[in-house]
C-alpha cells in the first residue's frame, strides 16, 4: 500500500499537468478506500492514524482539484 503514494510523489514531478491532476485525485480516492477497507475493526491508535491519513488525503485531493494551468506571460526579458 505504501508504494502508491511513493509512486505519486515521483509521478507528480514527471507527468504533465493534464495527466497529473486526475491522477492525484484518482489515486487519492483509491488510497482513501484502501485505508478504510483495511481498518474495518480498528484499535484506538489505528483510528487516530487513519484520521490523520484521511485528512492529509482530503487536503491533497482539494489542492489537486484547485490546480490551474500556469500561463507564461513572457514578462522577463533579457
Amino acid at each position: 500500500m505504501i508504494e502508491i503514494p511513493i509512486l505519486m510523489t515521483v509521478l507528480a514531478l514527471l507527468l504533465p499537468h493534464r495527466l497529473n491532476r486526475p491522477a492525484n485525485i484518482g489515486v487519492g480516492l483509491l488510497t482513501m478506500a484502501m485505508i478504510v477497507s483495511m481498518n474495518l475493526k480498528p484499535d484506538l491508535d489505528n483510528v487516530f492514524f487513519m484520521c490523520i491519513q484521511l485528512i492529509a488525503l482530503i487536503a491533497i485531493i482539494g489542492i489537486a482539484w484547485q490546480w490551474r494551468v500556469l500561463q507564461r506571460t513572457g514578462a522577463i526579458s533579457s
